[in-house]
């Protein structure tokens, strides 16, 4: 079975294609020192990027081999003649066997149940030739044989196919066709069952062994799924990388005529910027086969993505700059707006110029609002040391059109961004196909933000996808 890598490449790729990744500034935006006229600027600082904890994503993908395949896989091997025996003198006898009909199964969870009907045909040299005038008697007869074949998966990867003739039903006696004398037919029958069923049980073991191979096309997926990937967006060159922590599959199982089964992959998606390739955690290496006992379609992809805080700042200042506010018979207008991060919450510095000329600083704790698909800022208020300020030189200043006017300027819209990233899974995963062998149907249902954390230069949006996927193997022949 060979696997395709590039649906896991492929589905990291068009979700972080669908968001803004910041770019990395040496220096926070700091202009505006400390004045007699203004409060004492609060101290910059942000949660570490390894403090951070990282969330795993878990691809979920049923595999389904259809009965129809392998039974043309296994009519193809095992084709017109299945045994024959043309040497007399070891044992006085000939016989062949040969397919009357297709093979058939059943698929039954671990276990595949085959009908397969045979033809047989038996010569039986003569002792007294003399008497005879004849060299021989020959018989023939229909016998139809079921087999059951038993799937194992151990811990280094390697799968074990063990098949047994279950029983067996005479469809048509075996009969002297010509000759004369008696012919023990049931002492014939038994001895071509019994070559017969080792060629077939070999058969079929030697055919599913080697289309159900695991390690080498797992061991190699693993490595080509945690090579990093360049890509370019508006805001530069980007890259990701995938590295599996895990991969475990569910027991093979019967549905509509298929055998299915699913493959669990968790990973951790990691997202960096930069014009040559950054450095990743290290690659992991295929851990053993474990089985997953659930039967659950869906998955669940998580990364983050960013609003870079200049581009947060520019949405903000184009919002409220220039705006003018009366209160207390003063007039002050807001010339510039610049975020910084205080651990978890968000600093806004707002700079006012006309009757205070100077800085106000707020405070506030970036949270999404599913109701507007927007990053806003919860609890904006004055830090203390503002407040203190104001108290001092400015009571004035506490008129709270002036704060409401802010908090809205710090609502920062993703809903586009989310959007289009459903979108464009849906678009990808609907009836795609990687080749003639291997086809992929699936659906998001839904997109949300799990958590909102400040870094240096940009508030990181952590982002889950959920949604059912199908792949489909077919034309088994091929791989």
């Amino acid at each position: 079975m060979k696997i395709d890598t590039s649906f896991f490449l492929s589905l990291a790729i068009i979700i972080c294609a669908s968001c803004g990744v910041s770019k990395t500034q040496t220096t926070p935006n700091v202009n505006n020192p400390d004045s007699a006229n203004t409060p004492a600027r609060p101290t910059e600082m942000y949660i570490a990027p390894e403090e951070v904890a990282a969330k795993t994503s878990l691809v979920n993908i049923p595999i389904r081999f259809k009965g129809s395949d392998i039974e043309n896989l296994l009519n193809a091997k095992l084709n017109y003649v299945i045994y024959e025996d043309n040497n007399p003198d070891d044992d006085g006898l000939m016989m062949k066997a040969t397919k009357n009909q297709n093979i058939t199964l059943k698929l039954d969870g671990l276990n595949i149940d085959y009908v397969v009907p045979l033809k047989l045909w038996v010569w039986r040299k003569l002792l007294d030739n003399a008497w005879t005038g004849k060299r021989g008697i020959e018989a023939e007869g229909d016998i139809t044989l079921n087999f059951r074949t038993t799937l194992n998966v151990y811990g280094d990867w390697t799968v074990d196919s063990r098949t047994e003739l279950t029983n067996y039903s005479w469809q048509r006696n075996m009969a002297v066709k010509t000759g004369i004398g008696n012919i023990d037919v049931k002492y014939l029958a038994d001895i071509i069952i019994g070559k017969t069923k080792n060629v077939i049980t070999q058969g079929i073991d030697k055919q599913l062994k080697s289309q159900f191979q695991l390690f080498a096309p797992m061991n190699e997926a693993w490595k080509q799924m945690q090579n990093p990937i360049s890509m370019t967006n508006t805001y530069g060159r980007w890259w990701i990388k995938l590295t599996p922590q895990n991969v475990t599959l569910t027991p093979f199982r019967n549905e509509n005529d298929a055998l299915v089964t699913n493959v669990f992959i968790s990973t951790l998606v990691d997202v960096k910027t930069g014009d040559n390739q950054p450095t990743f955690r290290p690659n992991s290496f295929l851990p053993p086969f474990q089985y997953a006992y659930t039967t659950a379609d869906s998955f669940n992809i998580n990364l983050v993505t960013s609003i870079p805080l200049v581009e947060a700042e520019r949405m903000a200042q184009n919002y409220c700059a220039n705006q003018t506010f009366n209160a207390g018979g003063k007039k002050i207008r807001v010339s510039k707006i610049e975020l910084f991060g205080q651990n978890e919450k968000m600093i806004v510095n707002t700079k006012f110029e006309g009757d205070f000329s100077g800085n106000l600083y707020l405070v506030g704790k970036p949270v999404f609002n599913p109701l507007t698909n927007s990053v806003e800022l919860q609890d904006l208020d004055y830090d203390l040391q503002t407040k203190s300020f104001m108290i001092r030189t400015a009571k004035w200043l506490f008129d709270r059109t002036i704060l409401k006017k802010i908090k809205e300027a710090c609502v920062f819209k993703v809903d586009n961004n989310i959007t289009t990233l459903k979108n464009t899974l849906n678009d990808q995963m609907r009836n795609y196909r990687f080749n003639n062998n291997v086809s992929i149907n699936g659906f998001v249902n839904d997109i949300f933000i799990n958590d909102i954390q400040l870094q240096q230069n940009e508030i990181k949006v952590f982002i889950s996808s959920v949604g059912k996927l199908n792949v489909e193997l077919s034309n088994l022949s091929n791989y």
